[in-house]
């Protein structure tokens, strides 16, 4: 079986694919970004609800920090969204063709603690079956 490789929306660097517990994850390592393909939040948060809650949390950012980051799938333009209401704002990219979503460096667990989520443990140990340590 062949992947292809992609490339870091932030970096440009080639990501790399890790599994731990049947879970894939595009991992950076020149930046230690996350990319979730559609779906792959839902497997890690392991809760429909909890899923649907979170991802209807994200609201478009109105005022984009900078230049927009392209999905590494389709490599169209995607949307910074902003999670939650607190100050600061949390941001993150979003395909706007549903392929996926982009974290920086520990949003992803930010995201889910914000989202009131007590599934940032399950994280934590995903990360740690894969890394061998806490990140």
């Amino acid at each position: 079986m062949y992947y292809l490789a992609m490339n870091c929306p932030a970096c440009k660097n080639v990501m790399i694919i890790l599994e731990h517990e049947q879970i894939e994850v595009d991992y950076c390592p020149g930046c230690c970004g996350v990319w979730l393909d559609a779906g792959e939040l839902e497997l890690i948060l392991d809760a429909p609800d909890e899923s649907r809650r979170l991802l209807a949390s994200f609201a478009q950012n109105p005022h984009p920090a900078g230049k927009p980051r392209k999905c590494p799938i389709c490599r169209k333009k995607m949307t910074e969204v902003r999670i939650g209401t607190g100050e600061p704002p949390l941001l993150m990219d979003k395909c706007k063709q549903h392929h996926g979503l982009w974290f920086d460096k520990n949003e992803l667990q930010q995201a889910i603690t914000m989202a009131g989520s007590d599934k940032v443990q399950k994280i934590q140990k995903l990360f740690e079956g894969i890394f061998g340590k806490k990140l």
